[in-house]
């Protein structure tokens, strides 16, 4: 009898981590990573070793996050390399590559008094936007952006733990969140061939990250504040014998609404944003942004109209590749909208927040593998993207959603082993012989 598919392509698509782990480090981990994909309810350590029985005692689950000498950017190197090696992503005739990587932070929310990491910080998700402020862990996640069958996907990389000044208790070595995003991603040491594009919100389109890009030779898609001034590149002088200083930079002044203006007279474009037809009028011109260093960008100024002929209040994007269309700045900014349902779906399917360790290395550790497993739902439905099943309530969608193959790999597993195997061995790494992992994705 052949093993299911899908299990085998999990089973492969984790022994490409195995150079990461000693032995005994990677049972915890296949156990952990298992657990996050196959497993229902809270996905705390409790539950881990309780679907993965036969193993040691409970306290080296425990110890496997806080103390096992593994290294989780390492973990999330070779996650990274294995996503470029499975969506054949190689060094075109020119030596590079460009990818579009997405940079976002969120919350999840704890209580405990003595966790480390844990201050009361903005939460964007908060029901109530009149007191936005929650006591919890705040994670800086980087992803690739990859477009799907249905829609754009985001693949996560890797998350990082912030830690406000309140809650570090030393001022002197406190970091923003965008120091952190750029020292961490200089640390995951990606290939030289990349070429990157980073693609985040107004809170990071700040000279701190496009000083960082600009430095290591990357572009940034993002958002300009509604209130900013810009300028006009100065015309080049005449050239004259014996004239001091350097030559004119900055022409005129101009505030965000001049731009704002001309896009409401542009004429309508029909786009497909968000996974649905958009009307938008747009105007695009290169300028400069003293607040950005003085950077040369594509600013995009942005209106959208509704069914009855209405604009909003326009948006105002801007993108340090000079390359893109003011239609692609447009597309990839939209589709940045795909980390917050990563962030959905980690924390309801996932158990991103279910971490109850107090140190801030078990919890990093934590998320981390919570990541792994999440990547492969994504990698899953870009590749294959297998056929949703439909609801009394709702049609079937064209890709099946993440809880969708969740639900369908654990009905494959119990079909294939004996109900008395389940209880012994939940989901054994050597329950079969799995392929070559240097022949997956090539």
């Amino acid at each position: 009898m052949v093993p299911p598919v899908a299990s085998l392509l999990f089973s492969s698509f984790l022994e490409a981590f195995r150079p990461c782990f000693t032995a005994p480090s990677y049972r915890h981990f296949h156990a952990f990573v298992s657990n996050f994909w196959l497993g229902s309810g809270r996905r705390t350590v409790t539950a881990v070793c309780r679907q993965a029985l036969g193993q040691r005692h409970f306290s080296c689950s425990h110890r496997f996050l806080k103390t096992y000498r593994w290294s989780r950017e390492r973990v999330a190197r070779c996650l990274a390399l294995f996503t470029l090696r499975v969506f054949r992503l190689a060094p075109g005739p020119e030596g590079k590559c460009t990818v579009n990587l997405v940079l976002d932070d969120t919350l999840t929310r704890h209580f405990g008094r003595k966790m480390e990491g844990v201050a009361r910080q903005y939460d964007a998700m908060a029901p109530n936007p009149q007191a936005p402020l929650a006591r919890g862990r705040c994670w800086v996640m980087l992803g690739l952006l990859r477009k799907g069958t249905d829609r754009w996907r985001c693949v996560p990389w890797a998350a990082w733990l912030f830690w406000p000044e309140k809650a570090l208790g030393a001022p002197a070595q406190h970091e923003t969140k965008l120091e952190l995003a750029m020292r961490r991603l200089a640390e995951l040491k990606l290939p030289h061939w990349l070429q990157l594009r980073l693609i985040a919100d107004s809170a990071y389109g700040k000279s701190t990250v496009v000083q960082a890009c600009s430095n290591w030779g990357w572009k940034l898609v993002s958002r300009l504040a509604s209130n900013s001034v810009v300028y006009e590149p100065a015309p080049k002088p005449a050239p004259r014998r014996g004239q001091r200083g350097r030559p004119k930079k900055y022409g005129e002044k101009h505030a965000l609404s001049h731009f704002g203006a001309q896009a409401r007279q542009a004429s309508v474009r029909e786009m497909q944003l968000y996974g649905r037809p958009a009307a938008v009028r747009y105007h695009a011109e290169e300028v400069l942004s003293r607040c950005l260093d003085g950077v040369r960008i594509l600013l995009v100024a942005v209106v959208f109209e509704n069914v009855q002929g209405e604009l909003s209040k326009p948006i105002y994007l801007f993108s340090t590749d000079l390359t893109l269309s003011a239609e692609e700045v447009i597309e990839l900014y939209s589709a940045r909208f795909a980390i917050e349902v990563t962030f959905r779906e980690l924390k309801n399917l996932f158990g991103l927040g279910h971490c109850q360790a107090r140190r801030a290395r078990a919890a990093e550790s934590h998320v981390q593998l919570c990541i792994v497993a999440h990547a492969w739902s994504q990698i899953q439905s870009i590749l294959y993207a297998p056929v949703g099943s439909a609801t009394p309530w709702r049609a079937a969608p064209l890709v099946a959603s993440t809880g969708q193959l969740q639900a369908d790999a654990r009905r494959e597993i119990t079909m294939w082993f004996r109900p008395d195997e389940l209880l012994v061995r939940r989901y054994p790494a050597s329950a079969w012989a799995s392929p070559n992992p240097a022949q997956v994705g090539r």
